[in-house]
């Protein structure tokens, strides 16, 4: 039984907002973490805010409307800091992507006071979209452990979504197939993955489309937001703070346009940046055209997925599921026997952060172990894929540019560890003799993620 006092808590940590849950001390069952005492504020956006007049971090809603001044830092998204190895200059100190992770879950975990004042955190379980996981679950680990409250938890751990998830349906046993679709529409794409239950859960990907993705209805919300701005305003956002606030306020409200939607209701939108603040209206009928197109495209993706099973078990993940018209076009396609928890990867971290909810064995099938690209002119390792990528996914184009007439492409594999290994080496016999010339230099990934080329030549 857990101290009344103490803390277990996870977190569910996204391309666009971090939810948050905890083990409850009297039932042992993970509950979301509620920062505005009932009303549902359960989302913080994935934004941070470093001002420097009096050296502190803010995160999420308590950046909105804040006025940047000179050495203040906005970084807009925490994971793209992660993912595209930027780095923010905080007065004479250069911060990294996994060290603003760190600051950030940090900063999330301070929240347990405003449920007992006498919290105590005793561990901490954070869970990552699956690639990123694969690909920076050491360095991510090693920086919580750097930070001062962190240091010295009971347990300290970061798990991929897909472990915290499997954790969440095994305690609640809602999985109960041998069977089952995963649905995942999210930041990137939309991917739908089978599952087995053979002792261990398997998981491999079904199905992948890149044209129904998070980020695209996100610009699309975006552009939403700043149109009202205008409309309201009669100008224009013509500055760098207000178009970041614009952004800022796009990732707040972003999880409600969905809500609005799914509910049929108009969405009052403050924006308490401009001044005076004014309050602007997304009516429904605003909020239907821009997903509809959106439906329709969903319903088609449904139509393609392919399983010799009757009636499996479909769990749907992602935020785009919180819309509502998503789990709509699942139900009248009769996919299968739906399981709906959108915040069940939360829970699950919330369980895995104690240590004695249990740890299911996950297997991911099809996932890249090393990353492969090639070496420039300058000796530099370019990566064409990425560790923790899938196969199915992950086959990539590039073009060069060539001027001799005989040349080697070689493709190079690169470990965790950074250790680099020649894979292959390709001939090119170009069709012309001594003109430069184009070649599309193609990976893919056969049987047992062997990786293949292939290239085609065009003349200049």
């Amino acid at each position: 039984m857990i101290r009344e006092d103490d803390f277990y808590i996870g977190m569910d940590f996204g391309h666009y907002s971090v939810t948050t849950s905890y083990i409850d001390q009297h039932s042992n069952q993970p509950i979301l973490m509620d920062r505005s005492g009932g009303f549902g504020q359960v989302y913080i956006p994935t934004y941070m805010m470093y001002q420097a007049e009096c050296n502190e971090w803010y995160i999420g809603e308590d950046v909105v409307g804040d006025t940047i001044l000179e050495g203040d830092v906005f970084v807009d998204n925490v994971m793209t800091y992660i993912t595209e190895k930027k780095v923010a200059n905080i007065g004479k100190k250069i911060m990294d992507g996994p060290e603003l992770f760190s600051i950030f879950v940090e900063l999330v975990t301070k929240y347990i006071d405003q449920i007992s004042p006498k919290a105590c955190l005793k561990g901490v379980n954070v869970s990552l979209v699956d690639e990123v996981y694969f690909a920076y679950e050491a360095i991510l680990t090693q920086a919580l452990r750097k930070r001062p409250s962190m240091s010295k938890l009971e347990l300290l751990k970061v798990s991929s979504n897909t472990r915290a998830l499997v954790n969440y349906l095994s305690h609640n046993k809602l999985f109960n197939e041998k069977y089952g679709l995963l649905l995942d529409f999210g930041h990137h794409n939309f991917r739908a993955y089978d599952i087995v239950k053979n002792g261990a859960y398997e998981v491999g990907i079904n199905f992948v489309s890149d044209r129904l993705s998070g980020h695209r209805i996100l610009s699309d919300v975006e552009t939403m937001i700043k149109d009202i701005y205008t409309d309201y305003m009669g100008k224009e956002p013509n500055s760098v703070e207000l178009m970041l606030s614009i952004k800022a306020l796009t990732k707040t409200y972003y999880p409600y346009v969905f809500k609005s939607y799914k509910e049929q209701k108009n969405l009052k939108i403050t924006y308490n940046f401009s001044y005076p603040p004014f309050q602007g209206i997304a009516t429904y009928e605003r909020l239907k055209a821009m997903v509809e197109p959106y439906e329709l495209l969903l319903a088609k993706i449904v139509g393609k997925l392919s399983t010799d099973h009757k009636n499996p078990n479909v769990i749907v993940i992602g935020n785009g599921f919180r819309m509502g018209w998503p789990t709509s076009i699942l139900r009248e396609n009769n996919v299968g026997t739906l399981i709906e928890d959108l915040d069940g990867i939360a829970k699950g971290a919330a369980l895995l952060s104690d240590g004695t909810s249990g740890d299911e064995k996950v297997i991911h099938t099809g996932l890249l172990q090393e990353s492969y690209g090639l070496i420039d002119e300058r000796g530099l390792y370019i990566p064409l894929t990425e560790i923790g990528h899938h196969a199915m996914k992950d086959s990539k184009r590039v073009r060069l540019t060539l001027e001799s007439k005989e040349h080697n492409i070689d493709l190079y594999s690169k470990d965790k560890k950074g250790n680099i290994t020649l894979v292959l080496k390709k001939e090119i016999y170009p069709p012309s003799s001594e003109d430069i010339f184009n070649i599309t230099f193609g990976i893919r990934f056969g049987e047992n993620n062997v990786p293949e080329v292939d290239i085609h030549y065009k003349q200049l």
